[in-house]
Formats: structure tokens, C-alpha cells, sequence
């Protein structure tokens, strides 16, 4: 990971991070009794980076998450944080009868220069 962020190789990077969380969730599946901490929209954000970054066919965005179900993003530069913000509102609206994006949404988005 270290040689990684110090390359600014973000096609490392993003694999180690999001394989490192997708196994520490994996664990906590298995264990007994289950520890569920993602939950839909936290599938539903993998998803959508994962697609994204299939069809781009290199890693625009990375991901990890907390302790829980909230996604913490890396994108490449500032405009990739821009055009991922713009998916996760396309993906996850806001409520029609409010201004604020929805609730069950919380992500961290961080861009750096790779």
C-alpha cells in the first residue's frame, strides 16, 4: 500500500483497498454470530464503483469503508471526485419532497493526485 500511495499508482491502490475491505467484511460475515456492518446502499456504492471502473477500464475511484456502512471514496483528481459525485446522485437521488441527498447515503470523498 505504502509503495503504492508513493508511486501514485492508483490501479494498485485501488485494488489493495477495496480487496483489503471487501475481506474484512467478508470475515466479519463469517463469523458467528454474523457481524453485519455494510448494508443495501453500501452494496449499492460497490456496485456502482465497480462498474464504473470496468467500463472506464482502469480504477477511477477506489473505496474502503468504516466500521460500518460508510463509504469513504478516493478518487484520481479533483474532476473524477466531481463525475463520481455526479453518479452517486444520479445512483441515489435526493427525496423528491426535500432538498437533501438521501439519508442512507454517506460517503467520504477524498481526490488526490495519482
Amino acid at each position: 500500500m505504502e509503495k503504492a500511495i508513493k508511486n501514485r499508482d492508483l490501479l494498485s491502490f485501488a485494488h489493495l483497498a477495496c480487496t483489503d475491505s471487501n475481506q474484512l467484511h467478508a470475515v466479519c460475515l463469517d463469523t458467528y454470530p454474523p457481524i453485519f456492518y455494510m448494508n443495501d446502499t453500501s452494496h449499492r456504492i460497490i456496485s456502482c464503483v465497480e462498474k464504473w471502473n470496468c467500463a472506464e477500464g482502469t480504477p477511477q475511484v477506489a473505496y474502503t469503508f468504516d466500521a460500518g456502512p460508510n463509504a469513504v471514496m478516493i478518487a484520481r483528481n479533483r474532476k473524477t471526485a466531481a463525475l463520481l459525485l455526479q453518479r452517486l446522485l444520479y445512483n441515489f437521488p435526493p427525496q423528491s419532497d426535500t432538498n437533501e441527498i438521501c439519508m442512507e447515503l454517506c460517503v467520504r470523498i477524498h481526490f488526490t493526485h495519482f
